[in-house]
């Protein structure tokens, strides 16, 4: 009976070598998909793009609430994708993500812990090799910033891109208002969509940022989010296409039940709207990118400017787009590109 559970044993070992799997190798079109499994929440990850380039680029989408997979079909991330492999995650309780979560197990704590898990299993998935470069868009910024500020897990990462990321609400909203009190105001005074600007000035000078709520500041991002069709200086999206969403793995369906229920749950107020990453910023030694919309209105550039201030990295730079809002990936393109693929080259 002995002899017989050893060899039994044996079999079970000898199966479960033969199962794991080997260091998964990456061609010059990679398609790959996978899940990681953490806290209760079921994540999908979609790599695509030039992964014999030995550089993976992770994707922090915005929000709260959006979706890696919405950043695949821009076409600066499909330029972008020719020369690396783009990697797009839904984070817990976001876009794809599956779950039934408790209150507290959506926290920025652990959508961190999340983010190291992915970066850990890239390495092993791909090898411990190539370079990792994370990506932050608004709210990812935010993530992002947490992340290279929590323990030492900034030391697997070769560069931080950070593209108007959020840090503090109460002092963007503070932005905001100054820049209604003066670009706003220009347009008024050359009679440029006055109802628009009107409206927006007068919301603006009527919030108290020493006492603000959510609510008031989830109204005042719906204006900010406006100003980019209400503004001529700001060039209009390049939404050129190749209709990738037609095929896309992503269901619509499913981010908006998320959505809905993550706009419902403590970590909007908690997490998101009354906590503060300025702090984290000067545990940032990386080297980092900061590329911000002159017109940004949602993350004002002020916030920009701060970033750069405070972070502690020696290799650090700040570029402010002339013709963009909040999404200069949107806006213009081609420098986006060309900026991030030559600060990837320099820290690959």
């Amino acid at each position: 009976m002995k002899i017989a559970a050893y060899f039994f044993c044996g079999l079970l070992l000898m199966s479960f070598l033969a199962c794991q799997k080997e260091v998964v190798t990456l061609s010059t079109q990679t398609e790959d998909n996978f899940y990681i499994r953490n806290g209760g929440s079921d994540m999908p990850v979609w790599v695509y793009g030039n992964g014999a380039s030995k550089v993976l680029v992770i994707m922090l989408h915005g929000g709260p609430g959006g979706n890696g997979l919405g950043h695949h079909n821009l076409r600066a991330n499909r330029e972008l994708e020719e020369k690396y492999a783009m990697v797009y995650w839904d984070q817990r309780h976001q876009g794809n993500a599956h779950g039934h979560l408790s209150n507290e197990e959506v926290t920025i704590g652990l959508m961190v812990e999340d983010l190291h898990l992915l970066v850990r299993t890239l390495k092993k998935r791909y090898g411990e090799e190539n370079s990792i470069f994370l990506m932050g868009a608004s709210w990812g910024g935010e993530l992002g910033t947490a992340f290279l500020a929590t323990k030492a897990y900034q030391n697997d990462i070769n560069g931080w891109i950070n593209i108007a990321g959020a840090l503090d609400t109460k002092r963007e909203v503070a932005g905001i208002r100054d820049m209604v009190n003066s670009i706003g105001q220009n347009e008024l005074d050359a009679g440029n969509n006055t109802a628009f600007w009107t409206e927006f000035r007068d919301y603006a000078n009527s919030l108290d940022t020493a006492k603000l709520s959510l609510k008031q500041y989830l109204k005042i991002n719906r204006y900010s989010h406006q100003v980019e069709s209400n503004l001529l200086q700001v060039t209009a999206p390049d939404n050129s296409s190749i209709d990738r969403d037609i095929v896309s793995p992503h269901n619509p369906v499913n981010a908006l039940l998320m959505n809905a229920q993550l706009s419902n749950l403590p970590f909007m107020e908690r997490d998101f709207f009354q906590m503060s990453q300025v702090s984290a910023l000067e545990k940032i030694t990386l080297p980092s990118l900061i590329i911000w919309g002159q017109y940004d209105f949602v993350v004002p550039t002020i916030m920009g400017h701060l970033t750069y201030e405070r972070m502690s990295s020696s290799d650090k730079e700040l570029k402010i787009y002339e013709a963009s809002s909040h999404s200069p990936q949107y806006n213009e393109p081609d420098r986006f590109v060309m900026d991030v693929s030559q600060f990837i080259e320099t820290h690959k």
